[in-house]
């Protein structure tokens, strides 16, 4: 089961974790791709050329995919995303 974990500011109906069956061996895209098809939030995340903001981090098991293969970053069965925005202020 692949697990997305979401910020306060994302969550919906205060549902800040939600579970996927079936997903081990397919990629963050896939699963977020799933994810958007129940939770319209999509544009929140991504700019209009359909690339993820520059102020969306996601890790897969505490790793940022940056350093690994970004979206196509493969997933184990127990595989956690968490969608984290970055947070700048003064």
């Amino acid at each position: 089961m692949v697990t997305i974990r979401l910020p306060a500011v994302l969550a919906e109906k205060g549902e800040r974790e939600l579970s996927y069956e079936g997903y081990e061996g397919k990629t963050v895209k896939e699963v977020l791709d799933k994810f958007f098809e129940e939770h319209p939030i999509k544009a929140r995340l991504y700019d209009t050329e359909g690339r993820l903001h520059k102020f969306i981090n996601i890790y897969v098991d505490d790793e940022d995919i940056r350093f690994l293969d970004n979206l196509e970053t493969k997933l184990k069965d127990s595989s956690v995303i968490s969608i984290i925005p970055s947070i700048a202020g003064g």
